[in-house]
């Protein structure tokens, strides 16, 4: 979101927004939010300055594509849920403004975490994490990279974070 804070107003769309935390704090940096997700969550109207109920499995709805283009498009852990996240994110290209941006994350598969626990034969699903129940796909750094690459997209600035410690603590998070 820091990059978020040095941009001047811009319009932005939230796939994937939950209950729009995220699409409520760029609406308080003073960009226009639409928001997009297959469930709509209480409170998240008085985040946004537009929601679109999508079920993003079916593609973007004609309603989101009219609002477009966009600025700045943020799939954050969006893209694991899918069956075919290159088919979305292959119309995400022309709801960009010719310089616009493809903010996404996804959970990295790769990491140690998820190593180690598959490496002892640990591959359960859970209710949040890498193996969240929700999730369809799994990315390393280099899949995701290709994904991205396939869909027309370049990536200009790779950030990674570490395992939440408080979800292996019993009792915490």
């Amino acid at each position: 979101l820091r990059w978020l804070e040095r941009m001047p107003p811009s319009r932005v769309l939230d796939l994937g927004c939950s209950g729009g935390l995220l699409a409520g704090r760029a609406r308080e940096l003073g960009h226009h939010v639409t928001a997009a997700d297959v469930l709509e969550l209480p409170g998240v109207r008085d985040r946004v300055d537009r929601f679109v109920q999508a079920d993003l499995e079916q593609g973007l709805p004609e309603e989101l594509i009219a609002l477009g283009p966009f600025d700045v498009i943020i799939a954050a852990d969006v893209l694991e849920h899918l069956r075919d996240p290159g088919g979305l994110l292959g119309q995400l290209g022309s709801l960009l403004e010719p310089r616009g941006v493809l903010i996404a994350s996804v959970p990295n598969f790769g990491n140690w975490y998820a190593r180690i626990r598959t490496a002892l034969g640990l591959f359960d699903y859970d209710q949040r994490g890498v193996l969240d129940r929700g999730h369809l796909r799994f990315f390393t750094r280099r899949s995701f990279t290709k994904l991205l690459s396939t869909a027309g997209f370049s990536v200009t600035r790779l950030d990674t974070t570490g395992v939440p410690l408080e979800v292996l603590v019993p009792g915490q998070g």
